[in-house]
């Protein structure tokens, strides 16, 4: 972003993925406060990722930091999940594959409605308080994944 000043060396060589580190400056003529941290996914650096606030809005702004990270920390976390997934299947559809397989659906379309259900069924799970046994639910999606809905439910 223009203007706003870069991280020294110091706070750079600070950094760590357990050490946040916690700066107080001044940019045009207002205090801040700044929380910076490194930003790694999957083992890539992909930076530094930062909140700050002034420090008079820094009280009745927590709420709303808090809110901004778990939200952008959620997506990135379901995206990620979700793009290991796709690979597990992509890689399981691959290695099962056969001519007449082949010809019949998009390999890239099983994988994304394998993906979306499990993804919905974990979400069900988990709004539901995570009642049933890992071992079960594993069980059934497993059973409508392979076997299919009309076989399992009717």
């Amino acid at each position: 972003m223009a203007g706003i000043p870069p991280l020294s060396p110091d706070v750079r060589r600070a950094v760590s993925r357990e050490t946040p580190v916690r700066i107080a400056t001044e940019w045009q003529g207002h205090p801040y406060r700044l929380l910076v941290n490194d930003w790694t996914m999957r083992g890539n650096n992909l930076g530094y990722v930062g909140v700050a606030v002034t420090s008079a809005d820094l009280s009745s702004s927590l709420n709303a930091i808090r809110l901004v990270l778990v939200a952008l920390f959620g997506a990135i976390a379901l995206g990620t999940i979700r793009q290991i997934l796709s690979d597990l299947v992509r890689n399981e559809l691959a290695a099962a594959a056969t001519k007449k397989s082949a010809d019949a659906i998009p390999r890239e379309l099983v994988v994304q409605y394998v993906v979306g259900a499990f993804m919905a069924v974990m979400t069900w799970w988990l709004d539901g308080g995570a009642k049933l046994p890992p071992l079960r639910i594993d069980a059934v999606f497993r059973q409508l994944a392979t076997e299919g809905i009309m076989r399992s439910y009717g």
